[in-house]
């Protein structure tokens, strides 16, 4: 029988709904407990924290997020040709048992130079490799969720773990270790139970193939470039930043990313969503509905995002210092340049599943490896002589990299791209710029309204919605209740009759 996109994505679209409000109410839970670490720790101990979280999350690259993706591979693979899908996770599970024991035996034999790097005292040692499995916890427990689809309990997991992390770190979180382990405990508990009342059939049957060990490997191999891409954008800042300057720098600096992170977690759902479109289209020969999603689709989305992040922008100036403490003042400019850089990260949410949806996965890996490597050469090149901001425009102009590079690879490929969307962001860009330096708060409300009209007749001078985008909709291989709202959105939005 032939694969029906449409009845699966029917089928699946309240789970990535269910994942979607669980991802935004758990980001306002993270931001509660953001309030009371850091104003229990101070800039200096949420710096040593943060540092912390980084050498886990490089041993995490090690050990297991470059297999994650041949796990879901195999395992779906397995299951369309009706093989038991246990042996895929016993032989990824081989793998990273050999990578966990070789790091639990490394960071015995180098504990000294881990504890002076960390500039802490021998428990840092068990916090740093609990906290690695604390992620590897939540890495099966995303994978799983992802080859059974039920994403609904993981989003309840995912509620049911922040509220108890909140509530424990509230009563109990008075230092950096009790900070450290109530996290590692509770995430290690939720995570667990959740992989206990999976489906048995995902653990079925203990089996050790290595022809599947092989092919597995081979296969996961070349995405460890990928992963270590991964960390280099997300955590090298934190590495530079605490060889150059303080941990105090490290944890205001961290706060910010903190932001970014949240947000980008909410805009990385759009991508999941639009990938199984792309691969329709893509199967269908329809070039002609993806130029018209790229020419028309995607500078609206962009376009509504941009709006949000300068209203974002404004209310931050206040919302910062007011819910973590003057100490962390400084956050709120670090936190208004990474704004125009997860404005380049929604272009780029846009365009990967494209690449996905193209086989051009490979050119696609290259262009964010290059990024990343040309952020770490930012960084250290603007980190010593600016500091925290220097962090923060360097990964502002390596996701300005990674955009120009997909453009050109999307116009390679189709002969078409979002231009308009440059517009955009040049004026989010002297928005945010504007009002880092006017904080007075009528001349914030006055350059924000500004900003506002000006992005409001840009749009309408180019008439980026229309109702000729209707047809774009209709055609679209998606669940008709999202199409009829989508249209119903553009039928009732004020610029369609322009």
């Amino acid at each position: 029988m032939a694969f029906d996109l449409s009845k699966s994505m029917e089928g699946s679209a309240s789970n990535f709904g269910s994942l979607g409000v669980s991802r935004i109410l758990v980001q306002i839970i993270q931001f509660l407990i953001l309030t009371v670490v850091t104003r229990n720790l101070g800039a200096e101990l949420f710096g040593k924290m943060n540092v912390i979280l980084m050498v886990a999350q490089f041993l995490y690259c090690l050990t297991a997020s470059w297999s994650a993706l041949g796990y879901t591979r195999f395992s779906m693979l397995y299951s369309n040709q009706k093989k038991p899908m246990g042996e895929v996770f016993w032989c990824r599970s081989l793998l990273v048992f050999i990578l966990l024991l070789l790091t639990g035996l490394a960071l015995i034999i180098w504990r000294d130079w881990v504890m002076d790097y960390l500039k802490l005292q021998s428990p840092v040692i068990p916090a740093v490799f609990f906290f690695l499995l604390a992620l590897l916890t939540t890495d099966y427990t995303t994978l799983v969720a992802q080859v059974t689809t039920r994403f609904k309990g993981l989003s309840i997991i995912q509620l049911i773990e922040k509220a108890m992390i909140f509530i424990f770190i509230w009563f109990f979180g008075k230092d950096l270790f009790g900070i450290l382990w109530i996290y590692i405990s509770i995430t290690l508990a939720c995570r667990i139970a959740y992989l206990l009342i999976s489906p048995s059939y995902v653990f079925r049957p203990f089996a050790l193939k290595h022809s599947l060990f092989i092919r597995l490997l081979r296969f996961s191999g070349p995405l460890l470039l990928t992963s270590f891409g991964g960390f280099i954008f997300g955590w090298v800042d934190i590495a530079v930043i605490k060889h150059f300057a303080s941990l105090s720098d490290v944890g205001i600096y961290s706060l910010a990313y903190n932001g970014l992170s949240a947000i980008d977690s909410v805009v990385m759902i759009m991508s999941s969503i639009l990938i199984p479109i792309f691969v329709s289209l893509a199967a269908q020969n329809r070039e002609d509905l993806t130029e018209k999603f790229i020419v028309r689709i995607f500078p609206q989305v962009s376009y509504l995002w941009g709006l949000f992040f300068m209203v974002f922008g404004l209310i931050s100036i206040w919302m910062i210092p007011l819910a973590f403490g003057k100490t962390f003042m400084v956050s709120v400019d670090i936190f208004l340049i990474l704004l125009v850089s997860l404005n380049l990260s929604v272009m780029n949410a846009l365009m990967t599943p494209v690449f996905v949806g193209y086989n051009m996965v490979l050119k696609m890996v290259i262009i964010n490896f290059s990024g990343s490597i040309f952020n770490l050469l930012l960084d250290i090149i603007l980190v010593p002589k600016m500091g925290i901001m220097g962090a923060a425009l360097a990964t502002t102009l390596s996701y300005s990299f990674i955009v120009l590079f997909y453009n050109r690879l999307i116009r390679s490929r189709f002969n078409s791209a979002f231009r308009m969307s440059w517009l955009f962001l040049a004026i989010v860009c002297v928005h945010m710029i504007a009002i880092m330096h006017f904080r007075a708060w009528f001349m914030c409300l006055g350059i924000s309204l500004t900003a506002i009209l000006v992005y409001y007749l840009a749009a309408r001078g180019l008439r980026l919605f229309g109702p000729e985008d209707r047809s774009i909709y209709i055609s679209l291989d998606m669940p008709n209740f999202i199409k009829r709202n989508l249209i119903r959105i553009g039928d009732y939005a004020f610029w369609s009759g322009q």
